[in-house]
């Protein structure tokens, strides 16, 4: 099992074992030894197909993100805005004109968000209008070291999953600093995850002629 599914199958565990779990602590203290061998093989089955599951869930996740990460278009937009001044009319235009096609992707692919950043770890573009930098923000935390291990490994990367106590990741939620794009209203964004649903940050890199030049 690599560790990505090992992280994953922590969360299986206390998300859906538990119950499991607390069956057979229950049947323990009664020490009827055949219902504890049952409960046991169905612990045991539960968490072998959970494992499947993830492992699946997991390499699709991976290969959509570094299908995204690889498109022309991606390539594209990140040659046109990596050299716009930010705030500037050209560098928005860039940014209303991506949106249709990264919008699209988040929902077929069922992403919250969809963020372009350069390797200095400014956001360009975020479907949730998410902005600055990434390692200046101490609620970016997870992001960034996931965007440097991407970088870095130059495969797609996964964060550890939290569950939010606000329901959403940081940094998701609208507030004075973190505007959508004016091109995208609140109800064309994509839809943010189920409120105290595991999230986790994926991140792959975007390269142009062999070079990285983002995330």
């Amino acid at each position: 099992m690599n560790r990505l599914s090992r992280r994953l199958l922590i969360w299986f565990v206390l998300i859906g074992v538990t119950p499991i779990v607390a069956i057979m602590l229950v049947i323990l203290s009664i020490g009827r030894a055949s219902e504890i061998e049952q409960v046991y093989n169905l612990l045991t089955l539960a968490a072998d197909n959970k494992i499947a599951q993830i492992e699946t869930y997991a390499a699709e996740r991976q290969q959509s993100l570094l299908a995204l990460s690889r498109s022309p278009t991606v390539t594209q937009i990140m040659r046109q805005i990596a050299v716009l001044e930010r705030g500037t009319p050209a560098f928005r235009r860039v940014q209303a004109d991506a949106v249709p096609f990264l919008i699209d992707f988040a929902r077929t692919a069922r992403y919250s968000d969809i963020m372009i950043i350069n390797l200095d770890g400014d956001i360009l573009i975020s479907l949730q209008g998410t902005r600055g930098n990434i390692r200046q923000q101490p609620e970016l935390d997870a992001l960034a070291r996931v965007v440097d291990n991407a970088t870095t490994l130059l495969t797609p990367e996964i964060s550890n999953f939290i569950i939010p106590s606000g329901g959403v990741p940081p940094r998701l939620l609208d507030g004075p600093q973190n505007r959508p794009p004016s091109t995208l209203s609140p109800t064309e964004r994509p839809p943010l995850p189920p409120e105290f649903s595991p999230a986790a940050y994926l991140a792959a890199p975007i390269c142009d002629d062999n070079i990285i030049v983002g995330v």
